[in-house]
């Protein structure tokens, strides 16, 4: 039975993000970032080596893809800032598989929360403002999930 409610929550998020906005994109990659951090700290306090190297693994894609997404065109500055940031997030991330170490990957989930809540906040103040045009949007969302290899079962 748990192999059929994994495939249904599978599609579920599979139909989730072929019809998300360029926003909820944004943020499911923030929150699928996350999520694959957790399972590795998970991971690690079961002494599952596997697991927690799947889980960085999948961390460590959907940061490239934050990064591809910048539009430095659109905010340079805040292009050039966060693209250091993933930078940093990705290293900790590829060092802490290495050692296992719970400490830097909690440390970088605690950075992409807080991203993840300065965007959610954002964007939602923008939305209910009805201040956010479709030119606006595209300035301040990804173009696409350009690096299609993200995988969204972790």
């Amino acid at each position: 039975m748990k192999g059929k409610d994994t495939n249904v929550r599978l599609r579920y998020l599979h139909q989730e993000i072929l019809t998300a906005s360029r926003e909820k994109l944004l943020l499911l990659t923030y929150e699928i970032a996350i999520g694959a951090c957790n399972k590795a700290v998970m991971s690690i306090e079961e002494s599952n080596a596997e697991g927690a190297n799947a889980g960085l693994q999948t961390a460590q894609r959907a940061i490239r893809e934050l990064q591809f997404a910048l539009r430095p065109e659109k905010a340079e500055e805040l292009s050039h800032g966060l693209n250091r940031l993933y930078d940093f997030m990705h290293n900790e991330l590829v060092m802490a598989n290495l050692k296992k170490d719970k400490e830097k990957i909690e440390r970088v989930m605690s950075m992409l929360g807080e991203l993840f809540e300065t965007w959610q906040q954002a964007l939602d103040g923008l939305w209910k403002e009805g201040s956010l045009s479709a030119e606006e949007e595209r300035k301040f969302a990804p173009l696409e999930l350009v690096g299609g290899d993200l995988n969204i079962s972790c």
